[in-house]
């Protein structure tokens, strides 16, 4: 009878280690969004309301694998005085609040990492509260269901007609591209609906819609369709965008495609920026799945449209798709970034620029084979020479998530998917948490440093 009363002790005892883990596991996923300084709580506020911010956990608390002492922008050359302008308007936030004039535009280029909106919409909530009497607004978006694919949370998108998409990934498609790196043309008069939604923060809302689009004498007319409002509109055919102009802020935005005259072919969709005149931040984030430093030399409608959202800083993160395969070529991938920095600079000469370093990864080697992908540490290499040479910042999230094989670790407790490229909305939760920390880490050492003296 002894082996059998082990028996039951084993398994008893194994039984209580699996709930164990799981409930550890539970807990660690509630509180990922916990961890650093000054997180902002998940429950919405009213545009009355305070913001709460939380004070810095134990260490206990955070991730053993992510090295937070890490966790900072590194500036090189000149690097940290082109920063020095955006945090300048940051100052004028914080002192003047609502009485500021200051908009502050963030750009932030990617992939999947960054289409999806998760990672950049992190930081973007977080910065809604840096000065709480600030509004700023949503910035640049695309409806990315028009073209069938994953897009952003903070807004609904409804629409008729047929569209037909075309991306900067598609090497075989030859079409006009903007910032958004993805247009989609329909030859249907047609409609698209979009609804600002923010669950955790104040909403968004806006006084001026821009549409890029194709503005020549084939484009169907486009209109603003509400009846609550009288609208005006303003074509500009040199940056390639209608204007409208609202009396008081919407959350909604209604539109119209429609074949007027006979000469009128199609309508193609670049993009919407949606602003207003409040002060505070803009972060506006473009990322096509899939997409490599080339795809956004392919968009031939970058700078016309980047000069129109005048950044003042431009956040790269691109890379992770260019270093995944073997044909992966430094000397090559190096020579591109450098032209698509020379690009951005040409148009918004006084931008910061911020590299972020690729998150570890895996990579296939064979059939259902893979292993860690070394060429991210290529890539870091190849961001701090660039970092050097155009005097800009870079964010070593790489090393900052734990370096080669941390993917693993992420995996393990589902911060990352089965892929181990990809990241759970927890994952990239926990990325735009750092990012913002080493950001607001940056800005209060330049506060610290001027105190001293």
């Amino acid at each position: 009878m002894q082996p059998k009363n082990n028996q039951r002790r084993f398994c008893r005892y194994r039984w209580m280690k699996w709930a164990c883990t799981l409930i550890c596991t539970a807990v660690a996923l509630n509180t990922s969004a916990l961890y650093a300084q000054d997180t902002i709580p998940e429950t919405p506020l009213s545009d009355d309301d305070e913001p709460f911010f939380y004070r810095p956990l134990s260490d206990s608390t955070r991730y053993h694998f992510i090295n937070y002492h890490l966790n900072k922008l590194s500036f090189y050359g000149s690097g940290r005085s082109s920063f020095e302008k955006v945090f300048e308007k940051m100052d004028s936030l914080l002192i003047m609040g609502r009485k500021s004039k200051e908009q502050i535009h963030v750009l932030h280029f990617g992939g999947s990492h960054i289409q999806a909106d998760v990672w950049p919409g992190r930081v973007r909530e977080r910065l809604r509260y840096f000065s709480p009497e600030t509004k700023g607004a949503r910035g640049f978006i695309f409806p990315q269901k028009l073209g069938r694919s994953n897009g952003s949370r903070s807004f609904e998108v409804q629409f008729t007609g047929l569209w037909t998409p075309c991306r900067n990934t598609e090497l075989d498609k030859q079409c006009a591209i903007g910032l958004a790196g993805i247009s989609v043309m329909t030859y249907d008069s047609s409609s698209l609906d979009i609804t600002l939604i923010n669950d955790h923060y104040p909403q968004y809302r806006y006084t001026l819609a821009r549409i890029f689009h194709n503005t020549d004498s084939t484009s169907f007319a486009i209109d603003v369709v509400d009846s609550a409002f009288t609208v005006n509109r303003t074509i500009n055919y040199e940056a390639g965008y209608t204007e409208f102009a609202l009396p008081s802020p919407a959350t909604k935005l209604r539109l119209r495609f429609t074949r007027r005259d006979s000469i009128q072919k199609n309508f193609t969709l670049y993009g919407i920026d949606l602003e207003n005149e409040d002060a505070g931040f803009r972060y506006h984030a473009v990322g096509v799945n899939g997409a490599r430093v080339p795809s956004y030399l392919r968009c031939t409608l970058l700078a016309k449209e980047l000069k129109t959202i005048d950044p003042q800083l431009v956040v790269l993160s691109i890379g992770i798709n260019d270093a995944k395969g073997k044909e992966f070529n430094p000397v090559l991938f190096e020579s591109q970034y450098d032209q698509l920095v020379k690009r951005i600079k040409q148009v918004s000469p006084d931008a910061a620029i911020l590299f972020t370093t690729n998150t570890d990864s895996f990579r296939r080697i064979r059939r259902r084979r893979y292993a860690v992908n070394k060429n991210a540490v290529v890539v870091r290499e190849v961001m701090l020479r660039l970092a050097k040479k155009h005097n800009a910042a870079v964010w070593d999230l790489f090393n900052v998530m734990g370096g080669l094989g941390s993917i693993n670790q992420w995996k393990k407790i589902g911060l990352a998917k089965k892929d181990r490229i990809h990241f759970s909305r927890e994952g990239y939760t926990i990325i735009g948490d750092l990012m913002y920390d080493a950001f607001i880490n940056a800005y209060n050492s330049r506060k610290e440093q001027a105190a001293r003296k």
